[in-house]
This record gives structure tokens, sequence and C-alpha cells, in this order.
């Protein structure tokens, strides 16, 4: 199984992609142009799942320090903002079809 880890920093989240040996397989950035981290979290979760799903990488453990988002993930719920509304729902949908296992990491960044 491989791993997702999402890192939020202060403009910008980021997805590590590592495989079941800890070995590097790929990331990318979202910026954080949005109205809450939340938000970003959330289309972060969004763009993992697609490029997993694309890859065919269908055993997935994501972390995330937001529990919102494994709240939302573990009850398949759409209480998501209206314009990632069916980006969310076409992630659900893969979801559904995959090994994915999902936990809540803390993290802590010093400095303000």
């Amino acid at each position: 199984m491989g791993l997702a880890k999402l890192i939020l920093l202060r403009d910008v989240a980021v997805f590590v992609f590592r495989d079941s040996k800890g070995l590097f397989l790929g990331a990318f950035a979202v910026p954080s142009a949005f109205v809450s981290s939340i938000d970003a979290e959330i289309l972060a979760v969004i763009e993992a799942i697609e490029i997993a799903w694309v890859r065919n990488w269908h055993h997935l453990w994501l972390e995330t320090d937001s529990t919102y988002v494994v709240h939302i993930l573990s009850s398949f719920s759409m209480k998501v903002p209206w314009y990632l509304g069916v980006a969310w729902a076409n992630c659900l949908w893969r979801v559904r079809r995959m090994n994915l296992k999902y936990s809540h990491i803390f993290t802590y960044l010093q400095g303000g």
C-alpha cells in the first residue's frame, strides 16, 4: 500500500506520494488561494485521489492533519464548498472503488 501525505503550509498544500517501502513516487502542490485552509485541503485530497486513480494506485493510505477531511471521507459527506461539489462527488466515486485508508496526524509548525 502506498502513502499520500498532505502537508499544509502557509500558502500552499503539498502532497507527497511514497510506495510501501517509503520510496518517493511523486509530489504536487496546490496554491492555497482559497477562502480557507479547509478548502485547500479538500482540493488537495481531490487532486491526490485523481492522481492515484490515473496512475492505477488503488491501494492508498492518506495522512492529513485535518480532522474535517477525515470526517467527510469516512462518512462520504457532500459537505464541501459548492464550487468543489462535482469534483468531490467524482472523488468519492473513485474512493468507493479503491482500497483507501486514511488517518489523522498531528503536525506542529513553529513560527507565525
